[in-house]
């Protein structure tokens, strides 16, 4: 499959519900130009599962103005050893679900493969092939990882290419030589895998499954090949669009609110396409039509919204991003071409990095780190951009009290920087400061903001008679604030004990909080003192409730160095994350005596 491209269902390894035979996948450049590329498995069914939800059908995506589908065997051999081959109205197009609601991509075409005679034992096998017409993708290239929705006994990908054609390729993660071999006139390199696991259907996953083993491959010689088509960078704003910019740039009170409004008007008014690139021969549509259309892909939105930046005087470039190990001086898979963002900076701006289809403006940066973007300016040449760490820290420290009607006041300082700096909505309304930490924001928290720029955010919040607390019976809970952005946010509550990939953490981060509490007389903590602490190589936790009097003090903080957490730490991630999520730890149980 390509890399991070064909969605599969879940896989398992113990207990498979299919087990696949053979898995060939072939990919050939002919000497005209044109290419093939031929798929052909038998997958045995083990389970009910298997073939109700599994795989009781197959959907093959093309594009019939320059391809051409040809199924050369689809059949159903039952578990008595009969063998049943699909009838005709096993086989039925349709437009891909992602296309639908667009015109200028209901030419594509899914074909829908219907399997018959489905038994426990049952083996299924499909053959076919998509030949592509001469100069529809911009190179010969390809990405497959060695690994399937379901366990394989032999997993096999072949390139052919003509005699004396240079193949570029690299297999990732795996010490593997092709066989190279010479087949009528063609150079053929087969990379045998052999057998091979399930892909794991787990989150926090490596971005495209970029630690199991793999082959790219491409006959670019260049990481340009592809660029060209994919960045419009030279191509100007229709009248209507450069009109609307240029009103927007006369009502908008400074650089980043004009920046942010751009970024916005494209993220949110202009509809999302998810078209890859590879289904439509990495060609956009002009600027001109993905305005009038109101709608466009991921590419083609970046290319506006860097058109949209240069228009009123930013530098603006659309980059695509692939993983760093795959980007070589001559090797770069056009099939891997899916993430877009817009580099640009200009008028006292640092350089930023924009998502085109994000609903929140910020900086992306943070979460990029061991990508590799790229793109062209208007002259064709070719920009590279590796983001270096993002130091995203939070730091807070706040002396609150609370009163006999149960309300909070006091003063909290906050330091924010990277992903928790929410710099555009402050720059038009400082108020939304108070935003960086959850449970403190109302019409009753102060906001003084004494630094805040693209890098770091600093601010004073002052709360009065805030209604923070809740009450459940006989006690009061008050939640202790944290980052509305952080380590709650990812969602991580749950985790099994055993895992088998990599947990790839969002992004690096460091949260800490010191807070002092005082509570009014007559109030008593039912919440325990604690002291937790884990620290690691790649991070740690560190958790502290002490009572003094009617004052709680509690330091709370998190912190992860490393983004990608091996199979062997994760015990200790795990330990980390349960601590930094206990519930009892999350919250003050008060009563009054």
């Amino acid at each position: 499959m390509l890399i991070g491209g064909r969605p599969v269902a879940s896989g398992q390894n113990d207990n498979p519900d299919a087990r696949f035979l053979t898995v060939v996948r072939e990919y050939t450049l002919q000497k005209d130009g044109s290419q093939e590329f031929r798929e052909s498995f038998s997958v045995k069914l083990l389970s009910h599962r298997a073939f109700h939800r599994m795989y009781g059908e197959n959907f093959i995506v093309y594009n019939p103005q320059f391809q051409k589908l040809k199924i050369h065997k689809a059949e159903t051999q039952m578990d008595n050893g009969r063998k049943v081959p699909a009838p005709a109205n096993a086989f039925n197009e349709v437009l891909p679900s992602w296309a639908s609601g667009s015109a200028a991509f209901s030419h594509l075409r899914e074909m829908v493969v219907s399997h018959t005679a489905l038994e426990v034992g049952a083996t299924v096998s499909l053959d076919y092939t998509i030949e592509t017409r001469a100069g529809y993708y911009p190179c010969f290239s390809g990405a497959e990882v060695a690994s399937l929705s379901s366990p394989a006994d032999a997993f096999r990908v072949v390139v052919r290419v003509p005699a004396g054609t240079r193949l570029s390729y690299k297999v990732l993660n795996l010490r593997l030589a092709p066989e190279i071999s010479k087949e009528k006139g063609f150079d053929v390199y087969t990379f045998n895998f052999g057998s091979t696991q399930a892909l794991p259907q787990e989150s926090f996953l490596p971005s495209r499954f970029s630690y199991l083993p793999a082959v790219v491959f491409s006959t670019s010689g260049s990481v340009e090949a592809i660029l060209p088509p994919l960045s419009l960078s030279g191509e100007g704003l229709p009248a209507q669009a450069k009109n609307w910019v240029l009103g927007l740039k006369e009502k908008s009170a400074n650089t980043a609110e004009l920046l942010a409004s751009l970024r916005d008007k494209v993220a949110n008014e202009i509809a999302t396409l998810q078209v890859k690139p590879i289904y439509t021969g990495f060609r956009l549509r002009s600027l001109r039509e993905v305005w009038e259309s109101r709608s466009g892909t991921p590419a083609e939105k970046a290319c506006l919204l860097a058109a949209m930046l240069r228009e009123v005087g930013f530098t603006a470039h659309p980059m695509v991003a692939f993983p760093s190990q795959l980007v070589q001086s001559d090797l770069l898979p056009a099939a891997l071409a899916e993430d877009f963002y817009v580099q640009t900076e200009g008028d006292g701006l640092p350089e930023l990095l924009l998502s085109p289809t994000s609903a929140t403006t910020r900086d992306e940066r943070p979460f990029l780190y061991g990508m590799t973007l790229l793109g062209t300016d208007p002259q064709g040449k070719v920009l590279v951009n590796r983001p270096t760490p993002v130091n995203s820290e939070c730091r807070v420290e706040a002396t609150l009290n609370i009163d006999t009607g149960a309300n909070l006041s006091g003063s909290v300082k906050v330091k924010a920087e990277g992903l928790f700096n929410p710099y555009f909505p402050v720059n038009t309304d400082k108020s939304k400061f108070s935003g960086v930490l959850r449970g403190l924001q109302g019409d009753k928290t102060e906001v003084n903001l004494q630094r805040s720029n693209p890098r770091k955010a600093e601010g004073l919040l002052t709360v009065s008679g805030q209604k923070a607390l809740k009450k459940k019976g006989e006690v009061y809970l008050l939640e202790i604030p944290h980052a509305a952005a952080g380590v709650d946010s990812w969602n991580a509550r749950v985790l099994p004990v055993r895992r088998d990939g990599p947990f790839a953490l969002p992004a690096f981060v460091l949260e800490e909080y010191k807070f002092s509490i005082t509570l009014p007389e007559g109030w008593e903590l039912l919440t325990p003192e604690y002291s937790r602490e884990v620290k690691k190589d790649f991070g740690g936790v560190s958790l502290k409730l002490v009572k003094k009097g009617n004052t709680v003090e509690i330091y709370q903080a998190v912190e992860f160095i490393e983004k990608e957490i091996s199979l062997l730490n994760y015990p200790s991630l795990r330990e980390i994350l349960i601590n930094w999520y206990d519930p009892g730890l999350q919250v003050l149980v008060l009563r009054k005596k």
